[in-house]
Order: structure tokens, then C-alpha cells, then sequence
């Protein structure tokens, strides 16, 4: 039987796969498909918590990145803190962030972000 957090973090996973247009990877990332989400574009590692702090390593961030560059995808880190409504984080690399900034000020037309 799952464990209620096992469950919760499903639940997120699910939420977070429905929000980008993704598919949850089997098993959450345990057989040879990594990450917990993905779509065409990125890969997802999603974490959820019902603490008010979540440690934050440096290990599962590369781990998430080069999950994601074997798979010709941008890593994505994603920090729900359950007990706290509206209270979900992404990390992303500031590369990746500012290339996404320059897209999207290409798209607008204006030149500035």
C-alpha cells in the first residue's frame, strides 16, 4: 500500500504533467526513462513536501541536468511545499532562464525583459 506521501507526490506529479503538456515517466524515474515529468522540451524533477524548508542539493540538481541533456531536454526542479497553498517553486539554470527571457522579448517584439 503507498504511503500518504507517496500519494502526494503522484498527485503533484500528475498536476505538473497536466500543466506542461506532459507524461508522467513510469515508476517516477526509476527504470531507464529519468526524471518524473516530461515533455517535448523539458525534463521534470518534482519534489513535494509538507515541511516549511526543503534542503536544496547541488547533487540532484546535476543529477536532474544531465538526466535531461542525454535527453535533448532543459532540466526543470520543481519544490511544492503542500501544506501551503499556492506555495510551488521551479529551478531552473539562469542560462536556460535567459534564453527563455530572450525568446519571449523576440516573441513580444520589444526588445526588453
Amino acid at each position: 500500500m503507498k504511503s500518504v506521501h507517496q500519494k502526494r507526490a503522484e498527485r503533484h506529479e500528475k498536476r505538473t504533467a497536466e500543466e506542461i503538456g506532459g507524461t508522467i515517466t513510469p515508476m517516477s524515474g526509476a527504470g531507464s526513462a529519468k526524471g518524473d515529468v516530461a515533455n517535448q522540451r523539458e525534463l521534470w524533477e518534482c519534489k513535494t513536501t509538507t515541511a516549511k524548508q526543503w534542503t536544496l542539493r547541488l547533487v540532484d540538481l546535476l543529477k536532474v541536468r544531465q538526466q535531461a541533456l542525454v535527453q535533448g531536454k532543459d532540466p526543470v526542479f520543481c519544490i511544492e511545499f503542500a501544506a501551503f497553498p499556492d506555495c510551488e517553486f521551479v529551478v531552473v539554470s539562469k542560462q536556460d532562464y535567459l534564453e527563455d527571457q530572450r525568446d519571449l522579448s523576440q516573441l513580444r517584439g520589444d526588445g526588453q525583459w
